[in-house]
């Protein structure tokens, strides 16, 4: 046994440790970028034996309903239930629903939708990861490593009165500040200020007292968002370092204001505020008399029963709603919002050291630790402490202490460690150390293992289907006394596996001493095994006097080769193709497959069928062989694979093929499926300029269209498409009703990619003599251009714009049609006429 008084260890805990199994006491529900920032939250309050479940928006969803509808399944069906929740961010990042009346997070926590909270519920009022990061670390300076330079801290309060001149709102809210001052004086506290506007104090004293430390601020009188003028205080004066207060703000509607803002002051390391706040959501007039409730159950809550901050919160609701069920209780009731960590233990003196006592070492496997815990340096027992045992993911066991302040954890490790112990109680600083697991006699345990696959596999040294695997195993006796004539036994639950010798012996092993067995032991895989297969192989050892000792060796994983695509290449050389090594419609085409062996097991030849169910595709040859593929190599098919594509394939088509595979691991088969595509290309115009020639009689030979003249006009076309087209012919057309075309044939000789050829001759077309200068002329090119296996046809839109528009010309058209004519168009017919009519001499 050992006694010892606080020792606080370095602890870091890797968070998916948190989830023993399914269920958690406490419930944090946080965006996805705020998951890093709280983890040390979640992690501390599950070492002290408040388990803890965070959950991002990702997996609950992100809107109020969806979020409601994770916390009623996580309460009916977790074991165990949350009892408090965290929502993590301020209302425009997790929303505050509308709910009794007014903003609300019981909207989350009233499970059974009768007025009361089933959870406990508080909020980080966060918009940051830098504010989380702050609202984290006061926390965790607070309840875990509270500040001990100075201990007077933790009995030093303040309260504030904002008296109206209403006789009958003073007298309440003076009563309600003599309730707090005599519980404080009852829980032995040496300083309480008492600010008050007739005595002439301001938010300067507020700001100041805060700054020496408090433990406990309460506001009694007028304030909607800040307390009112002179205690209107900024919060980031309050330089409270780690002493930081737990505020009651019993007004109107300042949780969105100051309490934000003491939960946000300050940074990480060096923070202001305060730690956790009480404050209302709803607004009313001559209400002292509804606030007074609240005020004082949260001091019985903080200073007599409870010292949770969330479970002090829910008493004032509780009150308020007790003694106004049929006014404005329910209302308030719902309007109370918590603040800061709502599982938070409140300091109300200052913290003593506990004084712990439990086994020193213990054996593996299941045993009973009891825990004693005492104060006042070993003299009076500490009833209702919470204890929690918990290691890596094996151990997590917790309970409360009883009148005797002891507590019996029955544990059951599966190997040798430490076993973290915590203990927390009210006002008691935390207890943290560790429990050796260790055994006491011979304990006997995994140090190595080698396998071999040499006898009829491929000597890889990676286990395939079909092999027969040598095995041998080190272990080691970490016990204090000789294991005597040890022999291990494996077993292999599997149909894909076969043992062939399952004993092995390792004779006598001494303290600290490790030993590999004799012959080994055997087993062969089936050929049928699948690939990435897991083998769990479980050795029983025992000693000649009766020890056993169970291990769990690390899994063998059955690997293969496993083929991938890794290129095609196409070949189109035989008579009528174009050999430009791209698939074109009505092309007989030849193609390589390459493909990579991406598994971690040689290859030593395959075969494959390609397939293609597509319309358009015809297949000529399937077949495809392949020679040796070594792992993360790639081999191009020996042969190639041949089809023929209709004409009718559309450009830029993807042809599905599949490749189906044998392949041959020597010891197995392997098969797989490999999809891919191809894509059909062809040749594709697009008017790349129009070259106008108005230069017969009568025209200005300006190159540019204007009315009235009869235009020759040159079309150059580029081929954006990657393959060649031999020749193409186009029809013009002109929907407009200013153009009269005498000739709309063109053609144009080979087009290579990338290329721009003129056409080979010009068309003609008369501009009539009414067009509007600046109208743009509407013109389609209709094309069919060889492609030599193929014919393909496009439609290439563009326009040309008639004379230049100017000052007596109409305006238009517009997406309509219509143009916009005043008096100085008077060439084009429309322009209107004006009467002048004197309306006054």
């Amino acid at each position: 046994m050992k006694c010892c008084t606080r020792c606080i260890a370095l602890f870091t805990l890797l968070f998916s440790s948190l989830c023993f199994s399914e269920g958690a006491r406490y419930l944090i529900i946080t965006p996805d970028s705020f998951y890093d920032a709280i983890l040390p939250l979640a992690e501390w309050k599950t070492k002290k034996g408040m388990k803890t479940k965070v959950a991002k928006l990702s997996e609950t969803g992100s809107s109020a309903s969806q979020i409601r509808s994770y916390i009623i399944e996580a309460y009916n069906y977790w074991d165990p239930r949350p009892e408090y929740l965290l929502l993590v961010g301020d209302h425009n990042t997790i929303d505050m629903p509308y709910h009794g009346g007014t903003e609300s997070d019981n909207y989350y926590t009233d499970i059974e939708g009768d007025l009361y909270n089933e959870i406990i519920p508080g909020r980080f009022p966060a918009s940051n990861v830098n504010q989380v990061n702050t609202m984290v670390s006061k926390t965790l300076g607070y309840e875990r490593t509270p500040f001990m330079d100075d201990t007077l801290w933790f009995r030093r309060g303040t309260v504030i009165i904002r008296e109206d001149n209403d006789a009958h709102d003073d007298s309440i809210y003076w009563d309600d500040t003599y309730y707090a001052i005599n519980n404080m004086l009852g829980s032995g506290y040496v300083v309480i200020d008492t600010l008050s506007r007739l005595g002439g104090d301001n938010s300067n004293d507020v700001e100041n007292a805060m700054t020496d430390g408090r433990t406990f601020v309460q506001f009694r009188g007028q304030g909607v968002g800040n307390w009112w003028s002179p205690f209107n205080i900024n919060v980031n004066n309050c330089s409270t370092g780690f002493k930081l207060p737990v505020v009651v703000s019993a007004t109107c509607a300042t949780y969105y204001g100051i309490g934000y803002d003491l939960l946000r002051a300050g940074t990480a390391s060096l923070p202001k505020g305060g730690v956790g706040c009480a404050a209302t959501s709803t607004v009313c007039c001559n209400c002292a008399y509804l606030r007074s409730p609240i005020a004082k159950a949260f001091v019985d809550g903080m200073f007599r029963s409870y010292g949770v901050l969330g479970l002090a919160c829910e008493a004032a609701r509780e009150k308020v709603y007790a003694m106004y069920p049929d006014g404005d209780g329910p209302r308030e009731y719902n309007g109370l919002i918590c603040l800061g960590d709502p599982e938070l233990n409140l300091w109300t003196y200052t913290p003593e050291s506990l004084s712990v006592t439990y086994p020193e070492v213990i054996q593996p496997g299941e045993t009973g630790v009891t825990v004693t815990v005492q104060n006042n340096e070993g003299l009076t027992p500490v009833r209702n402490a919470l204890v929690c045992l918990m290691m890596d993911t094996t151990v997590y066991e917790y309970a409360y202490t009883n009148a005797d302040g002891q507590v019996l954890l029955v544990v059951h490790p599966q190997g040798i460690g430490d076993i973290d112990i915590t203990v927390t109680a009210k006002n008691c600083l935390p207890y943290e150390d560790t429990i050796s697991v260790m055994p006491t006699g011979p304990y006997v345990i995994y140090l190595a293992s080698s396998f071999a696959d040499a006898i009829n596999g491929n000597g890889d040294g990676v286990v395939n289907p079909g092999e027969e695997i040598s095995l041998e195993v080190l272990v080691k006796n970490i016990g204090f006394e000789i294991a005597e004539g040890v022999h291990g036994t494996i077993s292999i639950d599997t149909d894909f596996v076969m043992v062939l010798d399952s004993s092995d012996h390792f004779g006598d092993i001494s303290p600290d001493s490790s030993k590999w067995g004799g012959d080994g032991f055997a087993f062969i895989v089936s050929p049928d095994c699948p690939p990435e297969y897991t083998i769990d192989i479980l050795v029983d050892l025992s000693d000649t006097v009766g020890n056993n000792w169970e291990i769990d060796l690390p899994s063998l994983n059955v690997e293969t080769g496993k083929l991938i695509l890794d290129g095609t290449f196409v070949y189109d050389t035989l008579p009528g193709n174009n050999n430009d090594s791209i698939p074109n419609p009505g092309e007989t085409v030849l193609l390589d497959i390459a493909v990579k062996n991406i598994g971690s097991s040689d290859l030593y030849n395959a075969e494959g069928i390609i397939r293609c169910g597509d319309d358009y595709v015809s297949m000529i040859d399937s077949i495809m062989y392949f020679d040796e593929i070594p792992s993360e190599s790639t081999a191009v098919s020996l042969n190639q694979a041949e089809f023929t594509l209709s004409p009718l394939t559309p450009s830029g088509y993807n042809i599905p093929f599949e490749l189906y595979t044998t392949e041959d691991g020597s010891t197995y088969i392997h098969r797989d499926t490999i999809s891919f595509p191809l894509q059909v290309e062809t040749g594709k115009l697009m008017v790349d300029t129009a070259i106008v020639c108005d230069t017969l009689p009568g025209d200005n030979g300006n190159s540019r269209l204007d009315p009235g003249e009869t235009v020759h006009l040159d079309v150059a076309v580029k081929n954006t498409g990657p393959s060649a087209l031999y020749g193409a012919e186009g029809v013009l057309r002109c929907g407009g009703d200013f153009v009269f075309m005498m000739d709309s044939i063109l053609f144009f000789d080979e087009i290579l990619p990338e290329s721009t050829v003129v056409s080979s001759n010009h068309i003609e077309f008369i501009v009539s003599p009414l067009t509007v200068p600046g109208y743009d002329i509407p013109f389609e090119l209709y094309t069919v251009e060889d492609g030599s296996t193929y014919t393909h046809c496009d439609t290439i839109s563009f326009s040309l714009e008639v004379g230049e528009a100017g000052t007596g010309v109409p305006t238009g058209p517009d997406e309509y049609g219509y143009y916009c004519y005043d008096n100085t168009d008077t060439l084009y017919g429309f322009a209107p006429t004006y009467d002048w009519f004197e309306i006054a001499p």
